[in-house]
């Protein structure tokens, strides 16, 4: 948002939305010390707590099997914006997908995060694009945020 006026826009009515690892980076991006305040936050099926991951292969080479470290990358011990902020998951996701943005939800005080009936992770999107209930959540959210 620092950049919205030089590209013609109102830094007061940026939403974010990321999914999956977009939605972990829009939550630190929104939650940033010297961040901008954005209008409204739309995170679907985010990692939000990195600590699980160090017990991975990949969660190793990325150095969250360092506590301190994987707390510091992840988006669940800071503060919640202060813009309206809303979860979503897909009703076919791993269990590991429905508790991050559960927790996530439930740290922030937001309310509990809307499943997508029959969609998984990336079949989710679709509800976006054809005007499902996902798309009826993100307008919502814009109205409410504005």
């Amino acid at each position: 948002t620092r950049e919205a006026r030089g590209l013609g826009l109102d830094p007061g009515r940026v939403h974010l939305c990321g999914h999956s690892a977009g939605a972990h980076l829009a939550a630190m991006a929104a939650t940033e010390p010297d961040a901008s305040k954005v209008a409204s936050l739309l995170l679907l099926s985010g990692l939000f707590d990195l600590a699980p991951l160090g017990a991975l292969p990949l969660g190793v080479l990325l150095g969250l099997d360092d506590a301190a470290r994987a707390r510091r990358l992840g988006p669940i011990g800071r503060t919640r914006p202060a813009c309206p902020v809303r979860f979503a998951y897909g009703q076919a996701e791993s269990a590991a997908f429905a508790d991050q943005s559960a927790r996530m939800a439930e740290a922030w005080g937001a309310p509990a995060p809307q499943v997508i009936a029959g969609k998984h992770h990336f079949s989710m999107l679709d509800s976006l694009r054809d005007g499902g209930p996902l798309l009826d959540l993100a307008l919502a959210l814009a109205a409410e945020g504005c």
